[in-house]
Formats: C-alpha cells, structure tokens, sequence
C-alpha cells in the first residue's frame, strides 16, 4: 500500500488534482487501477474519481507527469462505482500479488503470466482486490482478493479462446 498512497499523495497535492477537486467537491475516488506485462512493480497507478452528479468518470494517470481523463461514460444508467476508502485497506498490492502468484501456480503450474490488470474497488461493501492474469496459453484467470482479510473471494479461469464474437 506504500506505493499507492504515495502516489495519492502526489496526486492530491497535484495542482491539475487541487483544481479538479475545488470544482468537484462531491467527486470521490471509486477505483485504483494498474495494466501492464507479467511483474506490475514498475507499473503506473491510474486513481479514478467518480461525479455522482454527472454519472462520469475521471482518470489520472500517474506517470512522470500526471495525465488527466475527465467526463468518461463508463458505466450504464442506474449504476455507479462504490466509494473506495484506502485507508482501511490492510493487505497491501504486493500481498495480494503474492496471493494470486501461488493460486495461479497451483491452478496452471506451465502456463507464464504475459499480462497483468489490476483493480482495487469496493464490491459488496467491502474493498477488493481484482486481479484479472492473461497466460501464454491464452486463458484469463480472475481473481478477487478481499483487501482486509486477504481471503480469497472468488477464482475463476477460462480460455480467451473460448470467448465468442458476435457479428
């Protein structure tokens, strides 16, 4: 949890955050979001802040300098993110990592992880960790991990291949 509240703090002393938050003031962080190859160590955080009054999200993505995404439609009428309090998170990024790095050993023990994505939210009034794996055997393991208690609430996998396009 080091690294992500770091880089909130960096971003709340941020002036693009300073003034997104002077005219939002009911805007609140919804999600920590993080994308990238297999070991995310080195990876960006993106911190997503929801508009109830708007129904629209906005992004800053935490790189050498921070880039802002505002007014994005993400999710459909009638539902909205939960609030995320990072400050009752008790199992940390690496922690949970660790703890999808063994289940997935165990569950595809010849299978290497290619990507890696990354979301802590709120789900079911609780703060989660939503780890989502792509292998290089094209499956995609899910994995949610309960941020307080380090319980593994849900483990689901399944072959990319399987996923059909519609026309």
């Amino acid at each position: 949890m080091a690294k992500i509240a770091n880089e909130m703090k960096r971003l709340k002393s941020s002036v693009h955050f300073k003034e997104y938050i002077k005219k939002n003031p009911d805007n609140y962080l919804a999600s920590c979001f993080q994308m990238g190859k297999s070991g995310l160590q080195d990876a960006s955080w993106q911190f997503d802040f929801y508009s109830m009054k708007s129904g629209k999200m906005t992004s800053f993505q935490m790189g050498k300098s921070i880039a802002v995404q505002k007014d994005q439609e993400i999710f459909s009428k009638g539902t909205y993110p939960k609030k995320l309090k990072l400050g009752l998170v008790k199992v940390g990024f690496n922690d949970a990592m660790s703890r999808a790095g063994t289940l997935i050993k165990k569950k595809l023990p010849n299978e290497s992880i290619n990507k890696e994505i990354v979301i802590l939210q709120e789900m079911d009034d609780k703060a989660v960790w939503n780890i989502t794996l792509l292998t290089s055997a094209f499956n995609i393991m899910n994995i949610r991990i309960d941020a307080n208690s380090g319980d593994v609430i849900q483990e689901k996998c399944e072959s990319i291949l399987s996923f059909r396009i519609s026309r």
